[in-house]
């Protein structure tokens, strides 16, 4: 049997479209919307529909918000991104437009008390088992994401302002948003201009974000290092992050590291490839540290670093330690 009839690839899977009716009722219901937002998930960076959101943002002129992974769709420090006003984004948006991110715990499942009772969601999503799931959708579009939005961009152009909320009410939505965007912005360089040790984990980011190019592949994990990090460190291009993402799971950053050196050395640009940061915790580094070693024999130009917060969620205290000490008799021979 020869298999030179077989295809060298896969071919290019088609990009379906959602009902025009339901991208219509879409537009409508953000339209009148008093408090709304976007919400960019890892779905559309997978999608590569950062194009067609980025113009969707420029015609509504609505606010975002990035799940980790959906980071760097739009850059971080676009004028529209209200990530560091969160809490208060979700919970008071009485209209949300998911970009392929889930309701899963990244997002409280959609569920109060940090989201409206009555909140009305628009889903965008190409698998249709995750349309409505724990929420109920207002309005449900299944198909390809930039096939989508390029729908929504058309239908907010031909729909026009009419049957639009008012502009004061608009005005006084990005007025909040702005106000608690400042204010969390501010007391986060505060405590990253702190000069105490040992470090905060905001002095720690703070140097960090003041040495990373824009192209940089970022890949965090741990707990509090993982969190923190996904406010502190921002992203600019799209698929420029990586970290334990839905599932949660620890050990998963140096694998993701090397995986990201690999093929950055097929994308140089001005002549070198974009380089690659990985920083975890003491912990998140016990469970997979071995494949530093993997990197090193390959010579992979990745920059490792472990915040080191004294063990797994905190260790244990002097008095604790030397009881084990004095009571194990293999830790007496060594």
């Amino acid at each position: 049997m020869s298999f030179d009839s077989f295809p060298s690839k896969s071919p290019v899977p088609p990009r379906p479209l959602a009902e025009p009716k339901r991208v219509i009722d879409a537009v409508k219901l953000l339209r009148r919307s008093m408090s709304p937002l976007v919400i960019i998930g890892k779905g559309a960076a997978n999608a590569r529909a950062e194009q067609p959101i980025r113009r969707f943002l420029h015609l509504s002129g609505l606010p975002f918000l990035p799940t980790p992974m959906g980071k760097g769709v739009v850059p971080d420090d676009h004028h529209q991104c209200v990530a560091a006003a969160r809490s208060i984004a979700l919970l008071k948006s009485d209209t949300i437009l998911l970009l392929g991110a889930r309701l899963n715990w990244i997002l409280h499942f959609g569920l109060p008390p940090r989201f409206r009772s009555d909140v009305k969601l628009i889903q965008v999503d190409i698998q249709a088992e995750e349309l409505g799931n724990n929420v109920q959708t207002a309005v449900a579009l299944q198909g390809d994401l930039q096939s989508v939005t390029k729908q929504l961009c058309e239908e907010w152009v031909k729909s026009g302002s009419h049957n639009s909320s008012s502009t004061e009410d608009l005005a006084s939505w990005w007025e909040e948003l702005r106000r608690k965007d400042k204010a969390n912005r501010s007391h986060a360089k505060e405590l990253s201009e702190l000069d105490t040790v040992p470090m905060n984990y905001y002095q720690v980011f703070g140097e960090i974000k003041h040495h990373l190019d824009r192209d940089c592949y970022v890949i965090s994990e741990g707990a509090n290092t993982m969190d923190i990090g996904r406010t502190m460190l921002e992203n600019f291009l799209p698929r420029h992050r990586l970290d334990a993402g839905t599932f949660g799971t620890m050990g998963v950053g140096p694998g993701f590291a090397i995986a990201a050196a690999m093929y950055a050395q097929t994308t140089e640009v001005h002549g070198k490839p974009p380089r690659v940061l990985c920083i975890e915790g003491d912990s998140a580094f016990g469970f997979s540290g071995m494949e530093y070693e993997t990197a090193c024999r390959y010579n992979l130009p990745i920059i490792f670093i472990i915040v080191n917060n004294n063990g797994i969620y905190s260790g244990v205290d002097g008095r604790t330690w030397t009881e084990f000490i004095q009571s194990n008799p293999t830790t007496k021979r060594a």
